[in-house]
């Protein structure tokens, strides 16, 4: 079987202690029922499966879901592995049953899958990512890697970029670095309109060399460009912007 599709940006993490690493990162406690996104081949299932943690893995390949299966067979049995042919990105599953969520994902859709997690609820989530959207998920405000995704992290999730992983451990190699990120989620206001959130964020950032203006912002730090406010600043602005196209 072909285990490598550039189709999905398939790459393979080949480090045990990695692997190891990301599953301390969960702290999750014995038993608690783990979420993890594209298996794969199971290199990472079967380190969480090693420490005992119920898992089901969501993949969308056809191929990997019969490796798996075959693989885990006896864990398929016992009921410590759950096998869904499903895309994390459309899955229906409820949340409530996994307070934890990990996953080596690929490149192309980091973005879909921290959308995703929004609308999610848990404890925490480990994910694998490219280093350099690693940087923009926490990036601070003022800083060269500070984007719209840095702001979207900061008001839906706290982030940190814990370790920074060579591309060499990973089969085959890509052409970039990756880094493990945490997330934990954070209470939003309920009355957050994101579709109009993001909306504005994509104008803002698209004319980040410009100040804001008082026209564009009624007022509020009418005097800087977007890349020197802080996330908080930004969602002053947006909540009048949304409030002006109601």
């Amino acid at each position: 079987m072909k285990q490598y599709t550039k189709k999905y940006g398939q790459v393979f993490l080949k480090d045990k202690n990695i692997g190891e690493l990301e599953t301390k990162l969960l702290g999750a406690e014995p038993g608690s029922r783990i979420l993890e996104i594209g298996p794969g081949t199971g290199f990472l299932t079967s380190i969480l499966l090693s420490h005992g943690y119920p898992v089901t893995a969501v993949e969308s390949d056809h191929r990997f879901v019969e490796l798996l299966e075959s693989n885990f067979r006896s864990n398929v049995s016992d009921g410590s592995l759950k096998v869904l042919h499903d895309n994390f990105l459309e899955t229906t599953l409820d949340s409530v049953e996994y307070e934890y969520i990990i996953g080596n994902i690929p490149y192309s859709i980091s973005s879909p899958v921290l959308e995703r997690l929004v609308e999610l609820k848990f404890k925490r989530t480990v994910l694998m990512v490219q280093l350099e959207f690693a940087k923009r998920m926490v990036a601070p405000s003022g800083s060269e890697d500070y984007s719209r995704l840095s702001v979207f992290c900061s008001i839906f999730f706290n982030a940190s970029l814990e370790k920074k992983v060579p591309k060499k451990l990973f089969s085959p190699v890509p052409g970039v670095d990756s880094a493990i990120v945490t997330l934990e989620k954070k209470i939003v206001e309920s009355d957050l309109d994101w579709n109009c959130a993001d909306t504005i964020l994509k104008e803002m950032f698209s004319r980040k060399r410009k100040k804001i203006g008082s026209e564009y912002s009624g007022g509020l730090y009418a005097d800087k460009r977007v890349d020197q406010l802080t996330p908080e600043q930004i969602k002053e602005i947006i909540s009048y912007r949304c409030h002006c196209r109601q």
